[in-house]
């Protein structure tokens, strides 16, 4: 599964988030 570059900067920003 392949993920667009915003794609991986929302995931990102879900992560850091969730900490």
């Amino acid at each position: 599964m392949v993920l667009n570059p915003s794609q991986c900067k929302a995931l990102v920003l879900v992560l850091q988030i969730s900490r």
